[in-house]
């Protein structure tokens, strides 16, 4: 089932327990095999070695295997078909909402993205939450030493965008808060993803962040995470901080999300296109039995094409 796994990576399966029907395939080729030892073991007991030419016709030797092999091909492909194999397609997302965090605490006046953290931050999250498709719902928190749902999701984007120009900042901040005031906006019918983008450091709040990401998780709700600065380097202001991305990193990977790093304007921008990628599109169910049953036509009908070819038969 590799060679399966390889061609089609999420491959699964509706009704798995057909797939021990291989077993039987497997135990019809060790007959075979064993079948073909006690014919040759036959012929060299009732035949000498200068009559044996005439015993066994020449050049039948590894033709005849062929289209047994063909056979049990068709066997086994038809066996996975019986199982309803299903891949994965990426389909557009009709409907869903996009909940932007974004951070609001003083750190953000650091200047190792320029002009600021916050003014690229606000800008390019003005263009993102722009390029979604029109149906969807986007919704805004920010947070410094607490959380605040600012908008309810709406496909409104001029009031999204207006309250994301006037954040003002605050001291400290809280990520944990920030995706609990998150979470209440989903609904059992439209997909929810949150985007929160910060410098990570995280030093206040009621929840702890990676409690949070694990509620989310058993939410089915993603929350990809976008850390704002460079690690390491100093900035301006004396409350703002070297960016630091681990917890960032544990959020996404705890949600099954993804985690980007934005050191610059260019790189935020090429992260949020990167990130409509991501979101707007869906993994959607597709049955493939008609390529195994297609597939299992094919090893039949070459078989007994070979068969015939070869011994004016068709077993």
């Amino acid at each position: 089932m590799r060679i399966l796994q390889r061609l089609w990576p999420d491959m699964t399966f509706e009704w798995p327990g057909a797939l021990a029907l291989v077993f039987v395939i497997a135990l019809a080729l060790v007959a075979y095999v064993f079948f073909q030892l006690q014919r040759s073991n036959y012929a060299d007991r009732f035949s000498s070695p200068a009559m044996r030419p005439n015993v066994v016709l020449a050049g039948q030797g590894w033709r005849r295997h062929v289209p047994v092999l063909m056979y049990l091909l068709a066997a086994l492909t038809l066996v996975v078909g019986l199982a309803r194999p299903q891949t994965y397609e990426r389909v557009p997302r009709d409907h869903a909402k996009v909940i932007l965090a974004l951070d609001a605490s003083r750190s953000l006046r650091g200047d190792d993205v320029e002009p600021s953290r916050i003014h690229v931050a606000k800008t390019t999250a003005v263009r993102f939450i722009e390029s979604l498709p029109t149906r969807w719902e986007v919704g805004l928190v920010t947070f410094s030493a607490k959380a605040k749902l600012v908008r309810e999701p709406t496909i409104d984007r001029i009031g999204v965008t207006r309250a994301i120009r006037n954040i003002e900042l605050g001291v400290g901040t809280a990520i944990g808060d920030a995706i609990a005031e998150a979470l209440p906006s989903r609904r059992e019918t439209v997909p929810l993803t949150v985007v929160l983008l910060t410098d990570g450091n995280d030093n206040v709040g009621l929840v702890d962040p990676i409690a949070a990401a694990r509620r989310a998780r058993k939410l089915n709700i993603r929350v990809y995470t976008i850390g704002l600065g460079v690690p390491g380097l100093g900035s301006i202001g004396d409350e703002a901080e070297p960016a630091n991305f681990d917890l960032l990193k544990r959020i996404a990977r705890t949600t099954e999300a993804k985690f980007f790093v934005a050191e610059d304007r260019e790189s935020l921008a090429e992260v949020y296109r990167e990130l409509r990628t991501t979101i707007v599109y869906a993994k959607a169910p597709r049955e493939i039995t008609a390529a195994f049953a297609g597939g299992a036509f094919v090893f039949l009908a070459l078989g007994g094409f070979l068969s015939a070819l070869w011994f004016n038969r068709i077993p």
